[in-house]
């Protein structure tokens, strides 16, 4: 279904990951919301801001991050008319935190020690929500490589009704070895705890609420010393285009570690192609990284993908200092995801794609690449807004650091290519279930109380949609542009649109029984048919014969509306209904090696064969087994043949194309057209309709 070049296993460069090691969970409070001796009362609580004016979802009860098997949909998804959908404008906003509560009324205010732990890349800070009112917030700082970071608040994830645990987004970090952490609140939560996730997290987990030889604690850092401040909090520009940068390192296995495929080099100057029918020299840079290529232990994604139809896409980042490299991402990846799917309960990862700071792209929930066109499967990313949403999330904290462009261009890039699978004008409202006037592309703080996806990326959402829209219209518009003209005669189109993919094959038919034609695309043995000359997604699926039958079209039993046949060897297999099954007649006309034409011969409202052998013609009125009736000559053996009503009689003729020349015929008999026309260009794919419904066939051309 797809050219976009998925890195997996097998294709992959190689990169070392160590054997899986625990999970080391440090608590801070127990069942009954007392302390441990890790949490200490700070007399010093940061300061948290006003609450600022932010959205509610309107209906936090429809979703859950694991999502109810027996709502899930297949893949087939029906299509929505989007010519009709008004453009929306978004009104940008600022945002500089998500408080739940009056900071006047946190009465509760502890702090850890600084902590030296094992290497970790993520942490997080969980709870039982059970007895709290509202979540607290959460302020961490890690031991990095060159020094303490800052401090920085993480959002609380949302709280899904039936869960056991809810906790902070997760906090990302180049290899990190030491951790602090303060918490304030109204009250303070029952099992808080601190969460840290090594390089490949087992299912195992170490509980700590004391010191020990493996958590211990440290010198309180020097508050003046501000080690994250710029390069190891930037995610700065020039990371980005050091070109050593994109070349992974590669050595041998160490001993007690594994070697696992990785990702390959970023280049960045390609994009991403809409489908397996686009043009596969368009791809996303570096290729999309499979799950198992970053090495997603499959076992901990328990639940049933479900797809809902695609119709807008969140934006989202984590939380971090920027720190990382390119070697780590993957390991943050492996991080997120445990942290999701164990930590929190949630099955799988919450994301769909997740993007680092060098270009990177992951794919995230399971299915998201098997996603067919037009749907997508339901993450957690968004609550009351994952259904009908792609999740995507930079890799890092870009709340006051600028986004390297490479994030934003791999976003642009993937969220454009399901975008033009999907028929989706980015300029249109999403027409999300729980709120009107949401763009097709949101931030995760237009629909919940955080900062996400930080200030930096927020402001630049206006440029990224119209990047999208760009690949969107290039992906969209190679190869299935349609010009149809309402009469014979020489001029420019009547009718101008796009609809489908680059090599789809193309079906011209009255498969309404409407008085005028329209257009099916042919995928395989899928058919997607189109009840009005425009663009958008398929009013109609259904499968019929083999992906290599040749397919013919006629309105065969004469009730008005065309249908199907497949030729296989100079046997038709004949069916009257656009829907999934057998033929309901097979007839042998002609030879294995003959063009065939169809059409009303006789004007009895049945469409019936002809097949050609150089420029001879022989016709059949029948639909059955046996010999031509008549044969009639035409044109040059090396023309190209069509087929219309070109005068209304009721009875279709030949019209045959001599580079931009079109010699029509009114009658089934030799001699000199009737009729000239000329139109189009030579490279131009040449169709025959009645587009207009008046009775009459006139031309069309698909440009490429």
């Amino acid at each position: 279904m797809r050219a976009v070049p998925v890195v997996d296993e097998q294709d992959a460069p190689e990169t070392v990951i160590p054997d899986p090691e625990p999970v080391t969970r440090i608590k801070l409070t127990d069942t009954s919301a007392e302390t441990t001796t890790l949490a200490e009362p700070d007399p010093e609580p940061l300061d948290v801001p006003d609450a600022p004016d932010l959205p509610e979802a309107e209906d936090p009860t429809t979703e859950d991050p694991t999502e109810d098997p027996d709502r899930s949909q297949t893949q087939d998804g029906t299509g929505e008319n989007l010519e009709d959908v008004t453009s929306v404008e978004v009104e940008q906003t600022t945002l500089s935190s998500a408080p739940r509560v009056a900071a006047d009324d946190l009465d509760q205010a502890i702090i850890t020690p600084a902590l030296s732990t094992a290497d970790f890349y993520v942490a997080g800070v969980t709870w039982d929500p059970a007895g709290t009112d509202e979540p607290p917030y959460v302020f961490i700082r890690v031991l990095a490589a060159d020094g303490w970071t800052e401090w920085d608040e993480l959002d609380t994830d949302p709280l899904h009704d039936d869960a056991t645990v809810v906790g902070t987004e997760p906090y990302v970090t180049g290899v990190a070895s030491g951790v602090q952490v303060k918490v304030r609140g109204a009250q303070l939560p029952a099992d808080l705890a601190v969460v840290l996730m090594p390089a490949n997290p087992s299912t195992d987990v170490k509980e700590v609420q004391e010191p020990d030889a493996e958590v211990s604690t440290l010198p309180e850092p020097d508050e003046d010393r501000s080690t994250a401040s710029t390069a190891a909090r930037s995610g700065t520009p020039a990371t980005t285009a050091a070109p050593a940068l994109f070349t992974p390192a590669s050595a041998p296995a160490a001993p007690g570690t594994t070697s696992v495929a990785a990702a390959a080099p970023v280049q960045a100057s390609a994009a991403v192609p809409a489908n397996a029918a686009m043009p596969t020299s368009d791809q996303v840079a570096g290729g999309i990284i499979s799950r198992s290529a970053w090495g997603a232990n499959e076992a901990r994604s328990t639940w049933r993908p479900s797809y809902h139809q695609l119709r807008a896409a969140v934006v989202h980042h984590t939380a971090g200092n920027n720190n990382y490299t390119r070697a780590q991402s993957a390991s943050i990846v492996r991080g997120i995801h445990n942290y999701h799917a164990v930590t929190l309960g949630w099955n799988d990862i919450g994301y769909n794609y997740l993007v680092d700071k060098y270009g990177q792209v992951f794919e995230g929930r399971r299915g998201t690449l098997a996603s067919n066109d037009g749907v997508i499967v339901t993450g957690a990313h968004a609550r009351s807004y994952n259904q009908h949403s792609l999740g995507i999330s930079a890799i890092g904290n870009y709340t006051s650091t600028y986004a390297p462009q490479v994030i934003l261009d791999r976003m642009s890039e993937v969220i454009g290519w399901h975008f033009a699978r999907a028929g989706i004008d980015v300029t249109t409202a999403s027409r999300m279930p729980n709120r009107t006037g949401l763009p097709r592309i949101f931030a995760h703080r237009d629909v919940g109380s955080t900062i996400c996806p930080g200030q930096n990326i927020y402001n630049r959402l206006p440029t990224m949609r119209t990047s999208v829209g760009a690949v969107v219209d290039r992906l969209s518009h190679q190869g299935n542009r349609y010009l149809l003209r309402n009469d014979l005669r020489d001029g420019s189109a009547h009718i101008d649109f796009r609809y489908g993919r680059a090599d789809d094959d193309v079906l011209v038919g009255d498969w309404y029984g409407q008085g005028r034609d329209t257009f099916t695309v042919r995928r395989g043995r899928e058919y997607h048919v189109q009840r009005h000359l425009q663009g958008g997604q398929a009013d109609h699926l259904f499968r019929y014969g083999r992906p290599d039958d040749e397919v013919v079209i006629g309105d065969w039993n004469g009730d008005g509306s065309a249908t199907l046949a497949v030729r296989r060897g100079n046997h038709f297999h004949i069916r009257n209904s656009l829907t999934d099954g057998t033929a309901d007649l097979v007839v042998k006309f002609g030879q294995a090696n003959d063009e065939v034409v169809t059409g009303d011969w006789n004007g009895d409202g049945r469409d019936t064969l002809a097949v050609r052998r150089g420029n001879r013609f022989f016709f059949t009125n029948t639909l059955q087994t046996g010999e031509a009736e008549y044969t009639v000559q035409y044109g040059r053996a090396d023309d190209l043949v069509l087929v219309g009503d070109w005068n209304g009689d009721g009875k279709d003729t030949l019209a045959i194309r001599r580079g931009r020349e079109y010699h029509i015929k009114n009658s089934i008999e030799g001699g000199e057209a009737d009729v000239r026309v000329i139109y189009g260009r030579l490279d131009d794919v040449s169709l025959t309709g009645d587009w207009n419904g008046d009775g009459k066939n006139t031309l069309g051309v698909r440009r490429r």
